[in-house]
Parts: C-alpha cells; structure tokens; sequence
C-alpha cells in the first residue's frame, strides 16, 4: 500500500492505527467489520458482479 501511494511503510501503519482507535478496534479485521456494520463501506450489490 505504501509504495502504490507514495508514502513510507510507517505513515501507513500510523494511519491504520488512528483508524482502528476511531473505530475502537483491536485489529484490521475487527476494523473492516466495524467498517461494514456503521455503513462507512458497502459490499457492491451481487448482480453488479456477475456476468
């Protein structure tokens, strides 16, 4: 993630850690559920995926 945005390794990781205390999580996937649950992502609807 880091070399595709042009920022360090660490800057990464610090802003992970931000998101995960804003969201009160313990790791990325607890984030990611959290994330799905509050409606801040959204799963693309089926019929948009399949050919």
């Amino acid at each position: 993630m880091a070399g595709a945005l042009g920022i360090g390794e660490r800057t990464v990781n610090w802003h992970l850690e931000r998101v995960f205390v804003k969201l009160g999580a313990g790791s990325r996937a607890e984030a990611v559920a959290l994330a799905f649950e509050l409606g801040i992502v959204r799963r693309p609807h089926d019929s948009q995926t399949s050919p």
